[in-house]
């Protein structure tokens, strides 16, 4: 039996009863048996600065953001055996540029999974990535400020970001195309407490409250908690 993951950031079920698992500072992603906890397999990626922050699936593929090497991850969602991986998407000569970190964090992808939607921690920005032609291409947001964005969800043409240092989330309509977005309504609910990842439930947003603001005071509040807020809060 496989030991089980020690660290995690991005997590997201596939409805077959496994978890796939970004593994935060690893170099590497992880396939979890829900139900017993076994690690069904273990991806790597080559040595050096990482940070494997979250992921997004699709009926054939889970897609991994890393926030420090300018590059996607892509696994197979029917491989489960071990393996070494190589950089499906490289961002070097793209509209995406890494720049002073935290770079690349949430990720998103249509029903269709034809697009992925990513946004630039740092500077807010967002973009879509042609999960066919891997092309990239930055999302026209306006005047909206997303700067800090970390967990990122899409109820129809309706995009959720959560930022994570300003303790709001933010509503942004997308155009067809997925080339522009306007803001909606941005809400800043007293229960976040420095909110990271997020996941639609029925008719209400699940946002972890990460907390990661105490790191180093090491003074969390406990327990740690989840907040609940219903889309209707956005119309």
């Amino acid at each position: 039996i496989a030991r089980p993951v020690s660290v995690a950031l991005g997590l997201k079920a596939d409805g077959q009863g496994r978890l796939w698992v970004a593994g935060a500072p690893t170099p590497s992603m992880h396939v979890v048996d829900i139900a017993t906890g076994e690690r069904l397999a273990r991806f790597t990626t080559p040595q050096g600065a990482w940070l494997i922050n979250d992921v997004a699936l699709t009926a054939e593929a889970a897609y991994f953001t890393d926030t420090l090497r300018p590059v996607l991850w892509r696994v197979a969602r029917d491989s489960l055996a071990d393996a070494a991986l190589e950089p499906w998407l490289s961002f070097e000569g793209t509209a995406l540029e890494y720049g002073e970190e935290p770079n690349l964090n949430g990720i998103v992808a249509t029903p269709d999974g034809r697009y992925l939607i990513v946004v630039l921690m740092k500077t807010g920005r967002l973009f879509r990535i042609d999960t066919h032609t891997r092309k990239v291409a930055m999302i026209d947001t306006g005047a909206s400020a997303l700067d800090g964005g970390d967990g990122l969800a899409l109820v129809g043409q309706r995009l959720f970001v959560v930022r994570q240092s300003a303790g709001e989330v933010v509503a942004l309509d997308l155009s067809p195309d997925l080339s522009a977005a306007s803001e909606v309504k941005r809400i800043k609910p007293a229960e976040l407490a420095w909110p990271a990842t997020v996941a639609v439930r029925g008719d209400r947003l699940i946002v972890a409250n990460s907390q990661l603001n105490r790191r180093a005071s090491g003074d969390p509040a406990l327990p740690f908690s989840l907040a609940s807020i219903p889309l209707s809060a956005f119309d």
